[in-house]
């Protein structure tokens, strides 16, 4: 029986090892995927990145409502040729695009 024993030890730890090597696989599968393992493919877009046109920087007092006001543009066509835009960190002198081409 002491041998039965060993032999049950032995397959449960075959089992937690190929369990630990079925576990890292699917986290390496799921890098670069939905998560799940499954390839997402997603479809280039062939939309021309917009250019900025003309600058602004930022003075005492400014907010982005305000400079986009001032470049006749609502706050969401001004945070989209601002992309990386902060609002409730805006500082002097940091330049912000008013105009894309």
């Amino acid at each position: 029986m002491a041998s039965t024993g060993k032999s049950t030890a032995i397959y449960i730890q075959v089992l937690l090892a190929l369990a630990l090597v079925l576990l890292l696989a699917a986290c390496v599968a799921g890098r670069g995927s939905n998560g799940l393992g499954l390839l997402v493919v997603s479809t280039p877009t062939t939309q021309t990145p917009l250019q900025c046109g003309l600058v602004y920087a930022v003075q005492t007092g400014d907010t982005c409502f305000a400079i986009a006001n001032q470049a006749s543009m609502d706050t969401k066509q001004f945070l989209t040729i601002n992309p990386n835009l902060v609002c409730d960190h805006l500082f002097v002198g940091e330049w912000v695009c008013i105009k894309a081409n």
